[in-house]
This record gives structure tokens, sequence and C-alpha cells, in this order.
């Protein structure tokens, strides 16, 4: 059931009404049931089993059975002739009320429930503003920190190691109650392979698409690679501040989004585990890196980017290409690319704000060569 996707109805073919509660008539393709001219409509998405296939959005129904030959398509449901998509809208409305729900829930005070800024990109993507929420809690784990260090100065062994059980308490708590060291790769030190190196050159409309190098390995192994494991159990001692910030916001998203599968998870009807919403998630200082963070794991996983780490940025985001880049693509990004000679977002880094000045001229209602300048290097107000 897994290897699935959602087919617009063919307008080519005969058209039928259906509602969203009439499964059996909108899965118009299953295994015995093959692809007829009527069902042979284009794929609008497509699960990541499915993908891992060589199936992508925008396949038609035949190309993609022949590329996966236990696939299954449900038609969108049609009311008055054009596609209804109302079953998904209420859905998505549901999911990322309780996101957004459990990460105030899980706030370490009502006041910094209330700071979170929400914005919607769209349909199945959110951004969550955590910042003063992450502050709030890394403040109480850098006091354990620092109290951790001025007990140890100077004590003996065993009153260190009581002082160390003592006053780690609450940062144990959010490396492991609230789960974020056993689900969050971190990267720049994570192992990374062929595949993922590849995916992060994909293109915007790749990615849209679907490709089989954004999907993880299909034995659904979830463990952490040695490099993030080790980045999680160092002692507290060698965290610096933006660090414990980071696992702050990722403890956040983590618990946040097992409430939501939790909360949805169904029970199929022979008593089996059943289906329910998988999200993937990025944790970084600002929505670009965070978009880029979110990518890089899938399906439901999470991703934590320090830019502040090494050459984090040099291995994870200068590599893509400018058009992945929210404002960079389309006309200005051929434009872009045209004019400074540039392909991914570290040619751009390679350009000194002064060259970049050159083909636009900084003026108090045009800031584009500041802005190159900065994103480039992963700097984002946002």
């Amino acid at each position: 059931i897994n290897r699935a996707a959602v087919s617009q109805y063919n307008p080519y073919g005969k058209l039928q009404e259906t509602s969203s509660d009439e499964i059996d008539k909108r899965l118009i393709v299953r295994p015995g049931k093959p692809v007829d001219g009527d069902t042979n409509g284009s794929l609008i998405a497509v699960s990541y089993e499915a993908r891992a296939e060589g199936v992508k959005r925008n396949d038609r129904g035949r190309d993609a059975v022949k590329k996966c030959p236990e696939l299954r398509i449900v038609q969108v449901p049609v009311k008055h002739g054009k596609a209804d998509l109302t079953m998904y809208r209420d859905a998505s409305y549901r999911v990322l009320n309780k996101l957004v729900a459990s990460v105030k829930e899980n706030a370490p005070s009502k006041t910094a429930a209330g700071t979170i800024l929400v914005e919607k990109a769209s349909i199945d993507e959110i951004y969550i503003d955590v910042t003063s929420m992450a502050h709030d809690m890394a403040q109480r784990a850098m006091q354990e920190r620092d109290m951790q260090g001025s007990q140890s100065g100077g004590s003996s062994e065993r009153e260190a190691t009581t002082s160390s059980a003592k006053y780690t308490s609450y940062w144990q708590d959010i490396l492991n109650d609230l789960g974020a060291a056993q689900c969050t790769t971190v990267g720049g030190v994570e192992e990374i392979n062929a595949n993922a190196l590849a995916a992060n050159s994909l293109s915007k409309d790749e990615l849209r698409r679907g490709s089989q190098l954004q999907v993880l390995d299909s034995s659904g192994e979830t463990a952490l690679d040695s490099g993030s494991q080790a980045w999680w159990q160092r002692n507290l001692s060698d965290w610096t501040d933006l660090e414990i910030a980071l696992a702050c916001g990722a403890a956040l998203v983590a618990r946040a989004r097992s409430d939501v599968a939790s909360h949805f998870t169904a029970k199929a009807e022979d008593g089996r585990e059943g289906t329910t919403f998988t999200l993937s998630a990025g944790v970084s200082t600002n929505k670009t890196l965070a978009k880029l963070a979110s990518g890089m794991k899938k399906p439901d996983r999470q991703t934590l980017i320090n830019p502040e780490a090494g050459d984090t940025l040099q291995q994870l985001f200068h590599p893509l290409p400018i058009g992945r880049i929210k404002g960079l693509g389309g006309k200005f990004g051929v434009e872009l690319s045209e004019k400074l000679g540039v392909a991914t977002v570290g040619d751009v880094a390679k350009l000194s704000l002064g060259e970049i000045e050159k083909h636009y001229p900084p003026s108090p209602d045009d800031e584009t060569a500041q802005f190159l300048f900065n994103i480039s290097r992963g700097i984002c107000t946002e």
C-alpha cells in the first residue's frame, strides 16, 4: 500500500463525479486492475516508497505502473467537473494545527508559548519560529553546563561525578525525553553517502517531481549515523551556546512530530498498525537553512544545521543550484546566472560585495547585492 500515488482526473477520459469517502471508486489502479484510457491521468503526488521505484510527479498512470507494477493510484475527488481538494486542505489544517499545538504544549512556560511565530508556506509546509522558546530552554541548560564546570573544578572525582549527575538532569530531558538525540541528523558531521550528495545538486523542479535520490534506504533503517551520534553524546561542557539552542529547537520539533504521528495513527481493519501522518523537519538559525535541512532526510526524519560549524555551509549549502534558494529562481535566476556567471550558491559566495554591486548597484530601493552577498553565506533575516 505504501507504493502509492495520487492522480489528477484524466480530462480526456470518462469523467465521473467522486467524493472523498468513495475510496474503492477512487482507487483507479492497483495490481489486477490495470490503467485504461479513463485512468491514465498525470500524477500530482507520489509516496516516497514509489519514488524509490523511479515514479515521479507528472508521470502518466500507464508510465508509472511500468516503473512500479505494485503501484496503487488514487484519483483526487471530482466535483462539478473539477478536482475537489477539500479533503487535502482539511487534513493539512488538522495536521499543522496539531503540530503547532504540540510545540506550544512543550514550551517551558505559557509566556514562551505565546512567542512562537507561524507561517504556512503551502498545503504541506510550515515554518515555526521557536527562537524565544529555544532561548529560554537553552538558558537553563547553559546554567547547568556552567555549574557543572564550576563544581568539578578542584573537587574530588566523587564530588565531580555527583555534581555532573545533579546538574545535567534538565539537559538529559532535552536530549532523551523529548527525543532530539535519537532522531536528529546533524548536517556537516554526518557520514554523507553518494546519493545524498547527488540529491543536493537537484534543481527545484527535480525536487518537486521527486527523485530516487531523495529517499532513505528502503530498509527503513532509522538509526543515526556515527557522526551525528558522536555529536549528541558529547559532554555538556563541550557544547557552545548556539549548539545548545539548536538542540533545544530540535527537541521541540522532535516531540511535535512524534505527537502528530501518535495523534493521527489509524489502526488497520485486521488490527495491524495502520497509516499515519509522518513529517520531515529542518532546524537551523533561519528559514533558508531550515528549508535546506528539512529536505536532507526523508521521509519521517529531521536534520539540524549549525552554520557556524566548520565547513558545514561549504559542504551542504554551497553546492545547491541557485534556483533552489527562495527569490533566486525563475527569470531572475537566469539573469543572475548570466550577469554574474554563477550556477551554484557557492559560486555567488566566491564574489565580493563590490563585484556583485557592479551588476546590481545599491540604492535605497534596491538591496539586491547585499541580499545576494548575505544569502550565499547562509545569512538570512527571516
